[in-house]
């Protein structure tokens, strides 16, 4: 499991312990980024004694970018290109390459699970799935209901359930308990449907 630390204090303690802190944040950042991603080209012990020589950071660079892209691919996430930068850091200034390595290993940490992959499947849209009055075949998008005295305009959808989605100026202007449930229970929907109401932003 990848864990969370503080940059800030993987960069001080590597600093004020010379380097000794530094050894074992490889040491656990290797272990860690292996188990997880199964994407290094050598074990974590050699990958480590490897330090001791001048090539050492660029391995470690090369498996951690891709260790942490095959994590953040499992969890859905679009990867991230950062070998350059981490060699050159690795070979320059190494304690700067720890502290992004490490942010990098924060935003895919398990501890943190603000990082959600979701599959809810294919949506349908046809109203024989829905399901809603009319042709079963006939794609539900965009169009007319009539309820609550005016004609709405709204794409009928189901994730599992039905839903119909009207897209609105201003969400705020709407009664929305008065509006909803007459759309909720409309004759066009034979099960009900959920009733969304969408305002764009930006």
């Amino acid at each position: 499991m990848v864990k969370n630390r503080s940059v800030a204090m993987v960069v001080i303690l590597s600093i004020v312990t010379c380097g000794i802190y530094g050894l074992y944040w490889y040491w656990c950042a290797m272990k860690e980024l292996d188990e997880a991603g199964q994407s290094s080209n050598m074990p974590v012990i050699a990958q480590f004694l490897l330090l001791f020589v001048y090539v050492g950071g660029i391995i470690f660079a090369i498996n951690a970018d891709n260790n942490i892209n095959a994590i953040r691919g499992a969890k859905g996430l679009p990867a991230k290109d950062n070998k350059i930068i981490w060699i050159v850091l690795f070979i320059l200034i190494p304690v700067v390459g720890m502290a992004l390595v490490q942010n990098e290993m924060n935003e895919i940490a398990d501890e943190k699970n603000n990082l959600v992959c979701v599959d809810m499947g294919t949506p349908r849209l046809t109203r024989g799935q829905i399901p809603m009055r009319g042709p079963a075949q006939e794609k539900a998008v965009d169009v007319p209901l009539r309820a609550a005295g005016q004609t709405w305009r709204g794409t009928a959808v189901s994730m599992g359930n039905p839903h119909f989605v009207i897209f609105v100026p201003d969400v705020q202007a709407l009664d929305l308990a008065a509006v909803g449930p007459h759309i909720e229970t409309h004759e066009d929907f034979p099960q009900k449907t959920n009733v969304e109401f969408v305002q764009v932003l930006n």
